[in-house]
């Protein structure tokens, strides 16, 4: 090998050399995050007030665990006017985070008596630090409510199968079967009308009721009078055959009764007056039942 040749390579491993000790591993930053107070996650939530001393636990925390304790104020408002102490109290207007801790709450206790009646309201936190709003997902809306009342109807709720279904028939009694409401309609904010098919259980065209519910206490299920279809000679004789039943709401000489439902039990109590479609009906009272 010659000289120059010799030079060379010395210089090629003077290079390698130098690359190699003059690379350097990084170094590992780590990245410590902003202390930030947060709802936890959630930014909504539901209460639904079944006893005098039931609470709501809201959660609030912090993405960084502190040296010290941490106290953040916690403000709230009601879009629909909810006031304190009527409807709701707070256990605490602020939230102390300990030293070491993440994660602290305070309560929302409802007062029982204000949503008896079907009152629904809505209360808006807001986590304030010095004077702004603290972090990120610092508010939470809190929907609240209490016990289900049959005054508060959402017709929807009535649709579909109600599988124990009964009936008295003037004394003679039929069931379980299957019943299911097809279809409803709201045609105010009190009253409506459901269609339930398959009463009788043997071939009726589907009924229509009226519900009204402007007393809630008195709320009334009444027939609008209609073909019903089938064939009237199963109840009323031969002499009938192929004429179609005809239903109507009860008589005042027959009672004037009128059927009734519950929006909580997921009940509806239907009464009618069964006979002969534009010849005449029985005085025999035939009430349904339909329960899920």
């Amino acid at each position: 090998m010659n000289k120059s040749i010799n030079k060379l390579v010395a210089f090629a491993l003077l290079l390698s050399f130098a690359a190699f000790t003059g690379c350097k591993k990084e170094d590992t930053i780590i990245t410590v995050p902003p202390l930030q107070a947060t709802f936890v996650g959630q930014s909504a939530g539901s209460y639904t007030i079944l006893a005098a001393n039931s609470s709501f636990a809201v959660r609030v925390g912090i993405t960084t665990v502190a040296t010290t304790d941490k106290t953040f104020t916690i403000s709230v408002s009601s879009p629909t006017g909810a006031a304190s102490p009527a409807q709701y109290t707070l256990s605490s207007s602020t939230v102390t985070i300990k030293a070491g801790s993440a994660i602290d709450s305070f309560l929302v206790r409802g007062n029982l008596a204000a949503y008896q009646a079907g009152r629904r309201d809505s209360l808006r936190f807001t986590i304030i630090e010095a004077g702004k709003e603290a972090g990120f997902n610092t508010t939470f809306t809190l929907a609240m409510r209490g016990p289900c009342f049959d005054g508060d109807v959402n017709l929807d709720e009535f649709l579909g199968v109600y599988a124990r279904t009964n009936e008295d028939f003037g004394g003679t009694l039929y069931g379980p079967y299957t019943t299911t409401v097809t279809k409803v309609q709201q045609t105010s904010a009190t009253t409506g009308t459901i269609t339930v098919a398959n009463i009788f259980d043997a071939g009726w065209t589907p009924l229509t009721f009226t519900l009204d519910w402007t007393n809630p206490n008195n709320r009334r299920a009444t027939l609008v009078t209609q073909n019903a279809g089938g064939n009237a000679a199963d109840v009323f004789g031969a002499g009938f055959a192929g004429q179609p039943f005809g239903v109507r709401a009860v008589s005042v000489a027959g009672g004037g009764l009128v059927g009734t439902f519950s929006i909580c039990n997921q009940r509806i109590v239907l009464v009618m007056q069964v006979g002969i479609f534009g010849v005449g009906y029985a005085p025999d009272i035939y009430q349904v039942t339909l329960r899920r």
